[in-house]
């Protein structure tokens, strides 16, 4: 084989110019150097076979994925956090307390009502938390396990149609957008949790 000096293309012996650029070719390469080419293009090829294939994990997806199970755990913290926050603000005073207690004074109604707007705030929170946590889940899934989320999507035409079939490159395109808009919904949801928190 011989390799061009120029442009780097490997080719049969027989070649006088290279295919790619038309430079001259000059002396085939010897056993050692024949051998290092096979393997490196061995390995281009088995990357750009991995990189094909429909349930690849890129490593932007592996990014965004540590970066959705990070907002799970912010959220938790946040459930957490709020839980406790919550459980130290005493229980706002009914309606019927007040109308049947002729002595609670107004400033006492008045902190029951801030009572109750921060009881209602952490819920939110807490609110905002669980969603976060749902959703960067999905986020998560779909971005680091798209192989187990389609055979999840398809178990039903498996079981019961015997459909094995690969996603089409449309199911792989939304599979991406769908993870990232989880993604972003989950960032946005855990900033509004502890906005509300704060």
């Amino acid at each position: 084989m011989k390799k061009c000096r120029k442009c780097g293309a490997v080719q049969s012996d027989d070649r006088t110019q290279c295919v790619d650029c038309g430079a001259l070719l000059g002396a085939p390469m010897s056993d050692a150097d024949e051998s290092h080419a096979d393997a490196a293009l061995d390995d281009k090829l088995d990357r750009l076979a991995d990189h094909a294939e429909d349930f690849h994990v890129s490593l932007r997806d592996k990014i965004f994925g540590i970066l959705a199970i990070l907002c799970i755990i912010a959220a938790v913290v946040l459930l957490n956090l709020a839980g406790v926050e919550k459980n130290k603000i005493p229980e706002p005073l009914s309606p019927e307390q007040i109308i049947l207690n002729e002595n609670i004074s107004s400033a006492e109604i008045s902190a029951s009502r801030r009572h109750a707007a921060l009881r209602r705030t952490l819920d939110q929170s807490r609110t905002a938390a669980l969603c976060t946590v749902l959703v960067c889940s999905l986020a998560a899934l779909l971005l680091l396990k798209p192989r187990l989320m389609w055979n999840l999507d398809t178990l039903k035409y498996r079981l019961f149609y015997n459909w094995d079939t690969p996603p089409t490159w449309l199911a792989v395109i939304l599979r991406r957008v769908f993870a990232y808009i989880f993604l972003i919904g989950g960032v946005i949801t855990a900033a509004y949790g502890y906005y509300l928190y704060l």
